[in-house]
């Protein structure tokens, strides 16, 4: 064999070579930290969004509060995108607890959901714990061991007197709390209560009203 076929030969093989690399090299991500490999490894998708001053990249997302401060307190963090149903913990993507799905006693207005909030969850703190905002954990089931809490992500201020809420007792079929107004404006923004739970065991609706309209209708089961 010639030099000149070998020199060839040899030449193939080096560009080849260059070209797996630069392929591998196009086809391989990054690396990834050991809590990006957890959320994707888990189920999530990194992704980015707008939240507290307070808080830094990859917030624990089953925590209420960690983005929902007024974008003038917020800058932009990565975070861990797990779905519909699931949360990221700081760690991994988990289910939120919640109880059996069954239809609601009545149909809220989308239209007027939408005009006012960006979304609306039920939470839990531990009954004997001081009130912590960004403490709260999202669920639809409570015990005696908890504080019954409520977040909002509000699009607009809610005027003074439009805002009213009730809990309808689906066992019963009657309202275990008659509806109520409150009495101040509800600025833009997160908004999070809690309260002392005192429900008996059994399954509920929290219900809001704008404007006397039905906007938003919470299940939930005390155990």
């Amino acid at each position: 064999m010639s030099k000149k076929i070998i020199l060839i030969v040899i030449a193939v093989i080096v560009l080849a070579g260059v070209g797996y690399l630069f392929f591998q090299s196009k086809i391989t991500p990054e690396g990834l930290t050991e809590t990006e490999k957890s959320c994707v490894n888990s189920g999530g998708k990194i992704s980015s969004s707008l939240c507290c001053n307070s808080v830094s990249n990859f917030p624990n997302l089953c925590l209420i509060g960690a983005c929902g401060c007024p974008p003038t307190d917020s800058h932009q963090v990565k975070i861990c995108d797990c779905g519909e149903n699931e949360c990221f913990d700081g760690q991994k993507c988990v289910s939120i607890e919640a109880g059996e799905e069954e239809p609601l006693s009545e149909e809220p207005n989308k239209a007027k959901f939408d005009e006012y909030f960006t979304s609306a969850f039920l939470a839990k703190l531990p009954a004997d714990a001081e009130f912590n905002p960004f403490g709260v954990v999202k669920t639809k089931i409570f015990t005696s061991a908890d504080q019954f809490c409520t977040s909002f992500e509000m699009k607009k201020t809610i005027p003074a007197n439009s805002f009213s809420s009730a809990v309808y007792d689906k066992d019963s079929e009657e309202y275990a709390q008659p509806k109520s107004v409150f009495p101040m404006e509800l600025k833009k923004g997160g908004s999070v209560g809690c309260e002392p739970l005192s429900f008996t065991a059994g399954k509920y609706e929290f219900k809001i009203y704008i404007d006397n309209v039905l906007t938003v209708v919470l299940p939930f089961e005390v155990r």
